[in-house]
């Protein structure tokens, strides 16, 4: 399979049929009454074996050495192959019934022949009935009834027809239309090719009967069918027979190759099961190409439940001795291990040993009885299977693989037990936990692969995540707390207890002192050559922030390895923040980054024995005074909203900035809630000191100071989609509130903690925000499995080539520097290159297409992207999260909630002008101006009264309402008359009814500003007044004074590409995508975003991440297959006769070649 070059597509002629099969099927009998195949039917054994002792009858081979072979039927009527029934559509609809010339007009024949990638299918529009430009035939317009049936006017088509339509046409005009397939006429069957009988296997039953496959009852059925037809046809049998048993093979025939289509009733079982027949075999992660071309079961692998051993090595993995006898690894004997290759034969029986010595092609299994005998005869070029023992290299996989540190390379430790087991600082990367997951070990049989795996996958050659650039493993949870009591200033260690510590790390020097700090003995891991400063995530205890003179000891400071200030905690040590991690994986490399994580580990485990850790009850317990504080703020709290309430009620809140009433005193109560949290999260910490939940959640070990407040303080504000709960009853949340009740807790608010017990309403709120998490995760997770999926799908052709840009499959540039920098995120500091550049450059054959589309999705699926958060103050509900990435990539040209953000030119940066301009880019609609409007039953007319005040503050006068009612409906007349517009119908005719529908549509008539903005709120941020708006128009805003065009943003990325181009819609791409994942708290190097947004917009226009875009481009036919649309895109391969030339890396793994990116990318050649 691996030489396969070129693969060309197209339709199978009669001729080839039969040059391709070795004998016509004929009988519908599959075996006689001795239970063998019979002679023409479609289990003859000229067409293959399946059974174990048959040998074929075609060449002659057995089940292991006989492919199968083809047979066919010769149809007895001509039949339509459903499967091209759109395109045999298309192709009678643009030619000529009488003469077959093309009915296209010349500029379409023209835009044909000018492009490759156009044919007749591409085409929107198709020709219908109109006289032949050749011939001068009048046309009959040709339509489709689903599923096979064609009608010529009134006249219904059979297939004798319309073969004799198709065989009109010319080759020439063929060519010209982009139909290269061959003959238009092989899409109406008149020989009918069988498949071999290893692609239909039958299977014995328990009882001894044999069970046919699915396709073998079909062709059972069509054979049938179709001898039966040819026996009337041949006896001259009325033709109403002949048209129903025709029928019935069309019938039997199309549900052959599709069993699922509409109109058509589904073949079935007698049991009622559907059969599953060729298009069912093919599309679906079930299918043949999923399944089992693109994903390949393999040997020498095994799969297991996971388990901690925090003593085992980062690169090491425990793999239980009952997996280690069964996996072997082929090795060539030779002067070397030929001594060492003996004694493991002669260890026949017991562990370890080989299981079998392949001599002179002859593959002999070692036993106790032969050893002697075979180490006897043991020759160099021999090749002895050995068992896995103690620092083979292995390949270690959980599923799912989101980013390629879900595969690494460790080395085999063997061990007692069942499980697999693994260090806790390399359960991240994996997204492992111990609660029963299990993960699959593969180990390699070639030198060449354990030699790249070595290399390449090695735990410690990934330690740098190419997501962000920063360590993907580190300290966690009880290693965090654990590095924080070992470093403080208190601990101080004897002589006796300092040794025994640093023994764990396998470090014994001699000790001259009687007492040693924790420092100190982390001073023995650091290298030497690492001098770092930088503040604690637990700084903030206090606002002095005095450095290096902190009394709290929170500011870190290393000189040469000693630290000499600060504790350890998650800044430090843990995975992509730890920042002495960082330093020295940057100054030292990842070896020495891994044994220092590991040594560390090690004596923080053996200092935590010693003098151990926990939490209790009390732990989250709070004084008495400080329960009288936070009972106090809690009060105060009550107080302030419930001022702000009377003040909604009485009037004096009013909209302002853009918000009305209501928004207002909803962001003030939340405001103050958040104040309040803040100020009891002050609280708890200086009541606390020191127990074992503060350090937790202090130091980043586990938890967080807020989890604290729910348990010891209050549970506070509930909020399901960011806002405070109003869902429920009419006009309350739950019955035991009054109506209209706006206090704190009848909106979601607790004042009672876990540790008291949450009050008897905050249960239904705690389940209304738990079913919000709850769903946004479980949907989620498909939607983000199927985003990668495509974003894989999209990019995985593109490479890093030898000039370090960016290419595709078929030489497509994509960015003329990878990353516009070269450098390689795994490969930086954050995102900045090393102190000598070249060593962060991305290498030759990168997979760069992958690792960003990973980079982009692995934190979509692993971390909850919520479509809504809590923003601690109100703004407009726009798309966020999982949601907003999906507009994105799919290039949506109508985003859910289209927003700007609208930026002031330097002489209108005040309040005053922002109001002014914010004005004029609102919508206006009637009804946002309208004070009264009322039905006159006696004139039959509506009478609108406008809000002067209102209509003034937005520059409208009526004299304009009156021509936007005018433009708004031709069909009516207005007037002013006593200050009020009266309006009605022009018709005489008219109707209280129809003045009821005048006076609804008058309420939605344009009046002012730009149409499309819904909302517009004013904020001030900085010194810079801005107007944020839902609803775009960003031509019309661009040509408003005041705005500034320079810095004004427009999400809509297609609105930008009307108005501003190409670039500037890339640039919308990349900072909406970065601007939302920030907004999550997930951190992406933004060279992968700017490799998506290259990618989607590098053709000139935004392709979007799907069959509809970038993967329904690509060039490979099998790439195309493979994602989405399996049989319409083989099928439409072989209608314009595309080449398959295995260019990408899905094509080349269906056919089982090298995939052409890192190391198959380098080509070696012979030096003659």
């Amino acid at each position: 399979m691996s030489g396969i070059k070129k693969i060309e597509f197209g339709l199978m002629s009669p001729s080839l049929i039969r040059k391709l099969a070795v004998m016509e099927i004929t009988s519908p009998d599959v075996y006689d009454t001795d239970a063998l195949p019979v002679d023409g039917g479609i289990m003859d054994l000229h067409l293959g074996v399946v059974d174990p002792g048959s040998r074929c009858k075609t060449c002659l081979g057995k089940i292991d050495t006989c492919t199968g072979h083809f047979g066919y039927i010769s149809l007895a009527k001509p039949i339509v192959n459903v499967l091209y029934i759109n395109y045999l559509k298309k192709i009678l609809q643009l030619t000529c019934a009488k003469c077959g010339a093309i009915l296209l007009d010349e500029n379409d024949i023209k835009k044909i022949a000018a492009n490759e990638e156009e044919t007749f299918l591409t085409l929107k529009k198709v020709s219908g009935a109109k006289p032949c430009p050749v011939c001068g035939e009048e046309q009959e317009k040709i339509k489709l009834e689903k599923p096979h049936t064609f009608k010529k006017g009134k006249t219904i088509m059979n297939p004798e027809d319309i073969k004799e339509h198709l065989e009109r046409i010319s080759d020439e005009d063929l060519k010209k239309i982009g139909f290269n397939g061959g003959r238009p006429e092989w899409m109406i069957m008149t020989l009918f090719l069988i498949p071999p009988i290893s692609s239909r296997p039958s299977i014995m039953l328990e009882n001894g009967d044999r069970s046919e496959d699915d396709l073998t009852h079909k062709l059972v059925d069509i054979i049938r069918i179709n001898e039966r037809l040819k026996e009337n046809v041949n006896i001259e049998t009325p033709s109403f027979i002949i048209d129903d048993l025709w029928e019935l093979l069309q019938y039997h025939i199309t549900t052959y190759f599709n069993n699922e289509l509409t109109n058509i009733p589904p073949a079935r079982h007698k049991s009622g099961r559907l059969l599953k027949t060729l298009s069912s075999r093919l599309k679906t992660k079930e299918g043949r190409f999923r399944l089992n071309l693109t994903g390949k079961r393999v040997n020498f692998s095994s799969r297991g439940v996971i388990s901690p051993d925090p003593l085992i090595h980062i690169n090491e993995v425990g793999v239980p001795r009952s997996v280690a006898e069964e996996l072997t690894i082929p090795e060539v004997v030779n002067e070397k291990n030929k001594n060492y290759m003996k004694d493991i034969i002669k260890n026949a029986g017991n562990y370890p040993t080989a299981q079998y010595v392949i001599s002179d092609g002859v593959r002999k299994k070692v036993m106790e009885s032969n050893a002697d005998i075979i180490v006897e005869g043991l020759e160099n070029g021999d090749i002895v299977e050995r068992q896995m023992i103690d620092g083979d290299i292995v390949l270690f996989n959980r599923q799912p693989s989101l980013h390629r540190m879900s595969i690494m390379a460790h080395y085999a430790k063997i061990m007692p037990g069942n499980t697999f087991r693994l260090n806790l600082c390399v359960c991240k990367p994996y997204n492992a936990d111990f609660d029963g997951d299990e993960m699959n070990l593969h180990l390699m049989q070639t030198a060449e692969a354990r030699a790249e795996a070595k290399k390449l996958m090695l735990v410690e050659e990934n330690m740098r995540s190419p997501k962000a650039g920063a360590p993907v493993m580190g300290c966690d949870q009880d290693y965090i707390s654990g590095a924080y009591m070992l470093t403080k200033n208190s601990t101080i260690l004897t002589k006796k207890e300092a040794a025994r510590v640093l023994a764990a790390a396998d470090i014994f020097v001699d000790l001259d002192k009687e007492k040693y700090t924790g420092k100190e003995l982390v001073s023995f891991l650091i290298p030497k050559n690492i001098s770092i400063t930088y503040e604690t995530d637990i700084c903030s205890i206090c606002e002095l922030n005095e450095k290096a003179n902190c009394k709290h000891d929170y500011n870190v400071i290393i000189k040469n390895g000693q630290l000499m200030q600060g504790v350890l905690e998650s800044k430090g040590l843990a995975s992509f923040k730890g920042k002495l991690l960082n330093e020295i994986d940057m100054l030292c490399g990842h070896k020495e980054a891994v044994d220092f994580l590991y040594n560390i580990t090690r004596i923080i485990l053996e200092f935590m024995i010693m003098k151990g850790f926990s939490i209790s009850i009390d732990d989250v317990s709070v004084s008495k005074e400080a329960n009288v504080k936070i009972k106090a703020e809690i009060k105060n709290l009550r107080k302030k909203t419930q001022k702000f309430i009377e003040d909604y009620k009485s009037g004096e809140i009013k909209g302002k900035y853009g918000l009305k009433p209501e928004e207002l005193l909803e962001g003030k109560i939340i405001k103050e809630i958040s104040d309040v949290t803040s100020k009891t999260q002050k609280i708890i910490e200086a009541d606390a000191g020191e127990n074992g939940a503060i350090i937790m959640a202090r130091t980043g070990a586990r938890g967080s100071l807020q989890n604290l407040i729910y348990m010891s303080a209050f549970l506070g504000q509930e909020l399901v989609r960011g806002k405070r709960i109003f869902r429920g009853y009419e006009n309350r949340t739950l019955p035991f509130f009054e109506k209209g009740d706006l206090s704190l807790e009848a909106h979601g608010f607790d004042s009672n903690s876990l540790k008291d017990g949450i009050s008897y309403t905050n249960f239904f709120f705690e389940i209304m925000k738990g079913r919000e998490g709850l769903m946004d995760s479980s949907l989620k997770t498909k939607v983000s499995g199927y985003m990668q999926r495509r974003l894989v799908n999209a990019l995985q052709d593109f490479v890093v080539d030898k000039d370090k840009k960016v290419v595709g499959a078929n030489g497509e540039i994509v960015q003329f520097i990878a990353g516009e920098d070269r450098i390689d995120p795994a490969k930086s500091n954050f995102g900045k290159p090393f102190k000598n550049r070249e060593d962060s450059e991305y290498e030759d054959g990168e997979a760069i297409g992958i690792v960003s589309s990973q980079s982009i999705s692995e934190p979509a699926t692993q971390t909850t992207l919520r479509s809504y958060h809590a923003e601690g103050r109100l703004t407009l509900t726009t798309t966020k999260g999982l949601p907003r990435i999906l507009e994105l990539i799919d290039g949506r040209k109508e985003p859910k909630t289209p927003a700007m953000e609208i930026y002031l030119t330097k002489e209108y940066n005040n309040e005053k002008s922002a109001y002014a301009v914010a004005s004029k880019i609102k919508e206006i609609k009637l009804i946002d101006i309208l004070k009264e409007d009322t039905i006159n039953a006696f004139d039959l007319a509506v009478e609108l009264i406008i809000n002067e005040k209102i209509a003034e503050s937005f520059s409208i006068k009526i004299p304009e309402v009156m021509e936007s009612i005018k433009k708004a409906d031709k069909t009516v007349a207005s007037v002013v008359k006593d200050n009020k517009i009266i309006v009605t119908y022009k018709k005489e005719n008219k109707t209280i009814q129809d003045l009821h529908g005048l006076r609804v549509k008058l309420r939605d008539v344009y009046v002012g500003g730009i149409k499309l903005i819904k909302q517009v709120i004013i904020e001030k941020e900085g010194n810079d007044w801005k107007i944020k708006t839902l609803g775009s128009n960003l031509r019309k805003v661009l040509k408003i004074k005041g705005v500034d065009a320079t810095r004004t943003i427009c999400n809509n990325i297609f609105e930008v590409k009307r108005v501003l181009g190409i670039e500037a819609a890339r640039n919308v791409i990349v900072n909406e995508i970065w601007s939302t994942m920030k907004e999550q708290g997930v951190k992406t190097n933004i060279r992968h975003l700017l490799l998506v947004a290259d990618c989607m917009t590098y053709p000139g226009t935004i392709k979007s991440i799907g069959r509809a875009g970038l993967s329904g481009a690509k060039y490979s036919v099998l790439a195309r297959a493979n994602f989405e649309e399996t049989v319409k895109n083989l099928t439409r391969a072989s209608i314009i006769g595309e080449t398959e030339n295995f260019n990408g890396i899905v094509e080349n793994l269906i056919v089982g070649s090298v995939v052409p990116i890192g190391t198959a990318k380098v080509k070696l050649k012979m030096k003659e």
